[in-house]
């Protein structure tokens, strides 16, 4: 056995006798839960004077967590306490009082989550698995889910929360209960539904750099047959990430000009038959996000370090994009032979400021999603054989278009763009058949599809690279234009199985079918014009070889490009699992189970056509337990796990393109939820998550730590890597087994509490503070020093406050009281192409005030 698996077992072991030894000894201090003495009187009392001439008035009462229902794709809504997996969920009140306003900030409340950004795409990860590759090419490890629709972009999770029911996110590899398959978990996203009563709720809020935000519903019952609701939000703020060079805090980037609104449309011709259609619309404009220069570790700050750039530019004041000088990590200072270009910054220590950047051009966004879905629940008559059952069909249409253009490299010093524009449409069935109330065995099968073609549009201006032998190549645009399609099939099983009274098997199996397909397409202009063609490529950008009827126009005299056909790849594959959970005698309020698990993902090609990646796979083993002490005032849940990979998708950034590859690697850990309310009023949860991470066979290309000069006689420009075909000639292979995985911190930490203060003429008075703390991180899997992340912090206060029936509220809160500036995300391209190293960093301290009613 390997070194890690080994001590994972041993780990999954000690937690497991933990988890024994603990359950006997709180059996034997905690007292029986008698049904309340009060609580009788008031059924007597009922039975003799009716129920509305006794009332017993109490202080508003704390939700727990085992209150917070799972309404995935299952069939029936279930108990986060019966629910035999990780699994965090929030409800209403949960996210407004932490502060989640979006699925970044799940992150600060959910072990093992990670989410940071990329341009206008969203990166998430759970215990250390997700996806770097979030163009169109590519598929996100953790599914994001709205109201049991997969959204297959990962840009749609940017959308801001609004009228929402809940929030789950569940570890681990998913699929058998229906749904899209994954292999690191769900995001699910529950939007609140029409009901029986008339109801209007808003709130404004004011807040750091001029921001202003409302948020409203209204719920309008129109008959016993038909209900709506339609909900609304917008958000404008000004940008927290400076802009020196232009000087204007309309251009400053990280701001918001957001709108979103839904609406519900609920009807119900018969008591057997429900449908429920959803129109949801989101539109984000402004000027988004901004990638920042950090430097490079051996990087002097106040000296241009490497003095032969000079004789090779001679001294020149037009810098160009240089192979061996990479003047944008080392910009010049005054004394060298660099002159500072008239209005460009002269200090390089400028470039790398904290607060604020220094851009010649600022960014631009203008992102649209929108969709409808349509959810029919039919409660089919009994059957023989199946007796009562359930039929759910979900159908959905959802667009997402995004557009982004940015200040390619993050200075002052060469004018350079990047615009990037995709536009993806998807269509999603999913029909689901359940059993309803079996006594021996209940069970869900599901049939699922989703197809989505996709168009993406990357233009790179104004680039000039120069090779050693082959002279200056300019590039005014280098496009690279890539249509993709994407299918998915699915049929599932999931069954439950009552053995004992308190002892239930659950088995499931999923067949999945992937079609993947990608045509690229570049544009005929610029230097690599060639008259009459349109170039079409799916396995290399640039190709020197020799196609008859092509001119020659490559660097060695042959042909620029290989005219390939658009390529197709289809992934079969079957996964499943099972869990067997146990609630002792000794414990009536614990739910102990152990699970194993089958995970893939498919396989597909390279953004931009470079190469082809393997389907990734995983054996997940899992052991946890629910529990409930003290008459529901402690909830503690602890999961234990091993992961087992192979062949897991890791990403590289390739020249103007992202390169995905393959290895293995082992993951294992363990995870503790706490929740308690000792006291009324008082209520403290807890988050403690540790990980390790251990990359397997996996040899490669730092393209940051390489230096060697493109050769197009040893190697083809921008090379398809991989274990298929890594070319020595590219630069120097390395062996990165025994590195960690990139967004895995080792421990992760979170602290809340918070106690309400009742009084029965002025309301409720609650602050709350909340704590968050992860040691070091990377980025990359290569973890070199630019990809790191520092151990940080951060705390957030609120005090918040509510009328006596709870009509109106009044909150004003503070984030990150530290001010410190954190990665989201790191983006290190190759040294060959005089990549900079880049970043997008998170929110500064920010405050706000906000007052809502309820009617």
């Amino acid at each position: 056995m390997r070194p890690l698996a080994l001590r994972a077992a041993c780990v999954c072991l000690c937690l497991s006798l933990g988890l024994l030894i603990s359950a006997q000894v709180l059996a034997q201090t905690e007292a029986d839960v008698e049904v309340d003495d009060a609580q009788e009187e008031v059924e007597e009392r009922d039975e003799i004077f009716g129920p509305d001439d006794l009332q017993i008035t109490t202080p508003r009462e704390i939700p727990d967590v085992d209150e917070i229902n799972v309404v995935g794709t299952v069939s029936s809504v279930t108990d986060v306490q019966d629910e035999a997996q990780a699994v965090t969920a929030f409800g209403m009140e949960d996210l407004d009082k932490a502060e989640i306003t979006g699925a970044d900030k799940l992150a600060f409340s959910v072990p093992g989550l990670h989410v940071g950004q990329q341009g206008n795409q969203v990166i998430v990860t759970l215990r250390g698995i997700g996806t770097e590759n979030a163009s169109v090419t590519g598929e996100p490890g953790v599914a994001y889910m709205v109201d049991g629709v997969n959204y297959a972009r990962p840009a749609a999770a940017q959308v801001a929360f609004f009228d929402l029911e809940g929030v789950e996110v569940l570890r681990g590899p998913q699929g058998t209960k229906g749904g899209k398959n994954t292999t690191a978990g769900w995001i699910n996203v529950h939007t609140r539904k029409p009901h029986d009563d008339f109801e209007t709720i808003f709130d404004y809020q004011v807040g750091a750099y001029e921001q202003k935000r409302g948020r409203g519903s209204i719920n309008i019952p129109i008959n016993e047959y038909a209900k709506t609701r339609f909900a609304f939000f917008w958000e404008d703020r000004n940008g927290y990430q400076r802009n020196r060079f232009l000087n204007d805090e309309d251009r400053d980037a990280f701001d918001a000009d957001d709108f979103g609104f839904r609406g519900h449309l609920d009807l119900t011709p018969s008591e057997a038959l429900n449908l429920l259609t959803t129109y949801n619309y989101y539109k984000q404009n402004g000027n988004g996000a901004q990638v920042k220069l950090i430097p490079q570790p051996d990087t002097p700050l106040d000296a241009f370090a490497r003095p032969e750039c000079i004789a090779e530019t001679g001294g020149t004041t037009n810098l160009p994009l240089n192979l061996a000088c990479n003047i944008i990590t080392r910009p010049f200072l005054p004394g060298t032979n660099f002159g500072p270009q008239e209005g460009r910054v002269a200090d390089s220590r400028l470039l790398f400021q904290e607060d604020a950047i220094l851009a010649d051009r600022a960014p631009n966004i203008d992102n649209a999603f929108w969709g409808v879905t349509t959810i029919a629940t039919w409660d089919v008559p009994s059957l023989p054989w199946f007796g009562e059952t359930q039929l759910k069909g979900i159908g959905s249409f959802q667009r997402t278009d995004v557009f982004t253009q940015v200040d390619f490299d993050a200075s002052n010093l060469n004018d350079q763009r990047l615009d990037l524009a995709e536009n993806s449409k998807q269509t999603s069935g999913e029909l689901q058949w359940s059993s309803e109330g079996s006594d021996l065995v209940d069970w869900q099968a599901s049939l699922f599809f989703l197809r989505e073609t996709s168009e993406s549009d990357l233009l790179v201006g104004d680039l000039v690279f120069e090779f050693q032998s082959n002279g200056a190549l300019e590039f005014d645009e280098i496009p690279g234009d890539q249509s993709v399609e994407n299918k998915s099939y699915g049929f599932s099983l999931h069954t439950n199985w009552s053995l004992t009274d308190n002892v239930q098997l659950e088995l499931g199996g999923r067949y999945s079918k992937d079609v993947r397909s990608i045509r690229l397409l570049r544009e005929n202009t610029g230097a690599l014009a060639r008259p009459g063609l349109e170039l079409v490529t799916c396995t290399g950008a640039f190709f020197d070889g020799d196609v008859d009827g092509l001119p020659d126009t490559g660097p060695l005299g042959g042909n620029q490009a290989v005219a390939i056909p658009t390529c197709e790849q289809t992934f079969r594959h079957g996964t499943g699992g099972g869990v067997i959970n146990w609630r002792p005698d000794f414990l009536e309020d614990s739910l102990l189970y152990a699970s194993v698990a089958r995970g893939y993902k498919a396989g597909g090609f390279g953004n931009l056509g470079f190469g082809e990646y393997d389907p990734e796979f995983v054996w997940s083993y899992e052991i946890g337990a629910k529990n409930t002490f003290f008459d529901d005032r402690l909830t503690a849940n602890l999961a234990a796990f091993f992961y087992d990979y192979k062949d897991l998708q890791l990403t590289v950034i390739d020249g103007l393109a992202f390169r995905t590859e393959n290895a293995d690697a082992d993951v294992y850990g363990a995870e503790l939820e706490i929740e308690a309310n000792p006291f009324d009023g008082m209520l403290i949860n807890a988050t403690f998550g540790y990980l390790e991470t251990e990359l397997l066979d996996y040899v490669s290309i730092d393209p940051t730590n390489t230096r060697q000069i493109i050769d197009f006689e040893s190697c083809r420009q921008f090379p398809t890597l991989g274990r298929a075909g890594i070319d020595p000639g590219c630069g120097e292979l390395t062996d990165f087994s025994g590195n960690v995985l990139s967004r895995a911190p080792e421990w992760k930490i979170s602290l809340g509490a918070e106690y309400t203060i009742f009084t029965p003429n002025y309301g409720s008075l609650t602050p709350r503070v909340q704590y968050y703390w992860q040691n070091d991180a990377f980025y990359r899997a290569f973890n070199a020093p630019p990809d790191k992340q520092e151990t940080y912090q951060q705390t957030d206060g609120k005090l918040s406050w509510r009328s006596p029936e709870e009509r109106y509220s009044l909150e004003i809160f503070v984030n990150n009281i530290e001010d410190d500036s954190v990665f989201q995300n790191v983006l290190v391209g190759p040294a060959e192409v005089s990549s900079p190293s880049l970043a997008w960093y998170g929110a500064p301290r920010t405050w706000g005030i906000r007052a809502g009613f309820v009617h």
